[in-house]
């Protein structure tokens, strides 16, 4: 839970939060590493699947490699590319290992909140994930609804809340909205799933942006997902609940020191590949197969 600090009009914050376009265009080569362990003593088969990361926002992707090649490019019903392998026979502890290499331009200049004439209706509806029918969930959305002026004190009130109700865990799980505000901490995910429901409820559109971020020291473990929530006016802006549930946030919704992230999502919710995931997804027997996932950034 953060400490509450008095805020500058919340309006405003729209402008605050690109303070740092302010750059010229960088260039990253960033490699995703995935390596698939057998721990069992009879051969397996392994599905693996990887988004492919899309050009949008300040981002250009300049060329993708993958090694091995993938068996082919699927795209999920939400136009989300994804690379698809599959390991016929992981031998007895053997371990196999896939890489894709990403050469991306950021170019900060080129910044601009997406604006588009598509249907909005998909970004309100349902997921697994939101519970938009539970009644927890929509006696708070209510009692929000009532005392908001307009869909920007809506979403104040709503960060507000969740920050005053959560407390940032990695426990391994990705647990529905209604559990998470029962009981009390999530992650990063977690954190935007409840965001996203209760928003939706309040009839604002969101989806959900998954990615790396370039990490002090170039390695990224942990990834990272926030949501993306569509203002009239304004088009889709992006917001971090987790982050707003900082020190660092300090009032602010996303955010503002530079820090690069490669998107590789961006959905309305769980799609038929990935499922809930979002960077990768790893088929295979539950306590025989290891994984390791992590991206590399590079100047």
């Amino acid at each position: 839970m953060r400490v509450q600090v008095p805020p500058p009009a919340f309006k405003n914050r729209l402008n605050l939060i690109f303070n740092f376009f302010l750059f010229n265009s960088i260039i990253r080569k960033i490699t995703f590493f995935l390596v698939v362990q057998n721990q069992f003593l009879v051969s397996e088969s392994v599905k693996v699947f990887i988004s492919i990361p899309p050009e949008v926002y300040y981002q250009k992707i300049l060329d993708i490699k993958f090694e091995p090649e993938p068996r082919k490019i699927l795209k999920e019903e939400w136009g989300q590319k994804i690379a698809y392998f599959k390991i016929e026979r992981l031998e007895p502890y053997e371990q196999r290992l896939i890489k894709m290499q990403v050469k991306a331009e950021f170019d900060f200049n080129g910044f601009k909140v997406f604006k588009n004439g598509e249907d909005l209706n998909i970004y309100l509806s349902d997921d697994p994930y939101l519970k938009l029918k539970s009644d927890v969930l929509k006696k708070v959305a209510l009692k929000l609804k009532k005392r908001a002026m307009d869909e920007f004190e809506y979403m104040k009130l709503v960060l507000d809340t969740i920050s005053n109700t959560l407390y940032y865990n990695i426990d391994g799980k990705w647990e529905n909205a209604e559990k998470v505000f029962l009981q009390g901490h999530g992650s990063c995910s977690e954190y935007s799933f409840l965001f996203s429901s209760l928003m939706r409820l309040g009839g604002i559109p969101t989806r959900f942006i998954g990615a790396s971020v370039e990490r002090k020291n170039g390695i990224d473990f942990t990834f990272h997902r926030w949501v993306e929530v569509y203002i009239n006016g304004k088009g889709w802006i992006p917001v971090d609940p987790q982050f707003y549930d900082t020190p660092e946030s300090d009032g602010k919704f996303f955010p503002d020191d530079g820090r690069l992230f490669l998107i590789t999502t961006i959905e309305p919710g769980t799609n038929s590949y990935l499922k809930e995931w979002y960077n990768y997804k790893v088929e295979g027997k539950k306590g025989i197969i290891k994984i390791k996932a992590f991206f590399k950034w590079e100047k």
